[in-house]
């Protein structure tokens, strides 16, 4: 075995003499052509990038709420003293809390060759959570069950992913 073979069996690759990593999915063996696309796309992490999509979409529909109350109240920073401002920042500073964490976690669920069925499942669960927990806080006579779902999906899902990630990493050992 040479040793750029053997450097790349390790998963470090000779390059000019000094060794660069190498990005595997799962094993130490490179993608051959035959593998599944899903096994292809695996570090793209197509499922998490979708709803991190979708997510920075209702992320950008929240802070132009914030915005748009900002200029009609002619508050600059703060809320003011107006309560619709301060609701409107409180969903969107919320979902900026919840959504980067659980797509972390997602991310590093998708690469650990999670279920897609599951990956949906808990992107789906979160998307609708942050919808329903934006809806509820934003009413001016706040409806707590919108507001409660979409944090108790949020949180399932948090929950969900994080012992995931957990027993994944007790059953693959430490090294």
């Amino acid at each position: 075995m040479s040793e750029n073979d053997q450097g790349a069996h390790e998963g470090v690759r000779r390059e000019g003499g000094r060794p660069a990593l190498a990005l595997r999915c799962s094993s130490a063996k490179p993608i051959k052509s035959g593998k599944s696309r899903r096994d292809q796309d695996l570090m793209f992490a197509p499922v998490t990038s979708f709803y991190a999509g979708l997510l920075a979409l209702l992320f950008i529909y929240l802070s132009y709420r914030v915005i748009a109350r900002r200029y009609a109240a002619r508050v600059s920073i703060g809320v003011g003293g107006d309560p619709g401002l301060e609701r409107a920042a409180r969903v969107q500073a919320n979902c900026a809390e919840y959504a980067p964490m659980a797509l972390l976690l997602m991310l590093l669920a998708e690469t650990s060759h999670c279920p897609i069925w599951a990956m949906h499942l808990a992107g789906l669960t979160l998307l609708g959570g942050r919808a329903l927990h934006a809806y509820g806080v934003s009413q001016p006579k706040e409806n707590l069950r919108f507001r409660a779902a979409g944090m108790s999906m949020t949180f399932f899902v948090l929950a969900a992913l994080a012992l995931f990630l957990i027993v994944r990493a007790l059953a693959h050992g430490w090294g």
